[in-house]
């Protein structure tokens, strides 16, 4: 199928690092409710692949095509960045804020619209409103602590080390999801919003400073620095070309807590068409995520591990 109306990539994806996530207000699913909704963050990972762009199955129909790690102004990692203000030209006409999205309306005010829901997938096709993946296309960019009923849960890739902080390697890393739509053209650019958080155990409340992961709470001014693959996939025939895009994403929030310096939530995206140098998705049927956990930053004792 084509999508009629164009889906603008101004419609965002919403993720989590390390519970790279999504937000969701409209979460009547066709998925059982105690699904990615248990008291144990760590249960509530969702990776889940469609098997025919898993890679680990030798059945996949994926061919690899472009790999661009994309320089730093290629990229935006805030809503306020100036290359992000460049590309939506209706940047002054939206509210980005918990409190105003918090509403769940279209229109804040005379002229002023909810960025998320203005902008939301789930509006282009009724496709984008099933199952656990719809919490990506609601629009909703902030979670108000609704948790595990409001995000998607991402673990990182297991390949790095990081000393005093173990990435449990039950879960694999990322997401691949196919539309059930393609896209057409329209977009000047894909963005999406995440929050981060690692899991306080008893190492890693050690390593901050606390007796037990219940006195970390939100006062650890913990930083990650994050490699995000995003992965675009286009159907050619039977196979789906698969071109990937790599951004590095340094001192993020990595538990809620931001200070006076660091928002807690990342507003992350790329411009389609920069300089000439042309990213064309016509024709996009799916995208897969996966990360790295690069390194965690303790900044209130003044230590950095890598």
């Amino acid at each position: 199928m084509i999508i009629k109306r164009h889906l603008k990539s101004k419609s965002i994806l919403l993720l989590l690092i390390p519970a790279l996530s999504a937000c969701g207000y409209s979460l009547r699913e066709i998925y059982p409710g105690s699904v990615y909704n248990s008291g144990n963050f760590v249960q509530n990972y969702y990776n889940v692949w469609n098997k025919k762009i898993d890679e680990t199955r030798s059945s996949n129909l994926v061919v690899e095509g472009e790999k661009k790690v994309l320089s730093s102004d290629r990229y935006f990692t805030r809503w306020d960045d100036s290359l992000f203000k460049n590309y939506e030209e209706d940047w002054d006409s939206y509210v980005y804020a918990e409190t105003a999205s918090h509403k769940h309306d279209d229109m804040i005010s005379d002229g002023i619209y909810n960025y998320g829901n203005h902008n939301k997938l789930s509006k282009v096709d009724s496709s984008f409103k099933y199952g656990v993946i719809s919490k990506l296309f609601d629009g909703q960019t902030f979670c108000y602590g609704d948790t595990t009923k409001a995000r998607i849960q991402v673990a990182p890739k297991h390949e790095n080390k990081i000393p005093n902080y173990t990435i449990d390697t039950t879960y694999r890393s990322g997401f691949g999801h196919l539309f059930n739509v393609q896209y057409v053209n329209g977009s000047t650019y894909f963005a999406f919003n995440f929050k981060a958080f690692v899991e306080i155990n008893d190492q890693m409340a050690t390593w901050l400073g606390a007796s037990s992961p219940s006195g970390v709470g939100y006062s650890d001014n913990c930083l990650c620095d994050i490699t995000l693959d995003v992965n675009f996939y286009f159907k050619n025939d039977k196979k789906y070309t698969k071109n990937t895009y790599v951004l590095d994403v340094d001192n993020v929030s990595c538990n809620g807590y931001g200070g006076n310096t660091v928002s807690i939530y990342s507003f992350v995206g790329f411009p389609l068409n920069v300089l000439g140098d042309e990213i064309d998705i016509t024709n996009l049927a799916g995208v897969s995520f996966e990360y790295t956990l690069d390194s965690i930053h303790d900044t209130y004792n003044e230590k950095e591990n890598h």
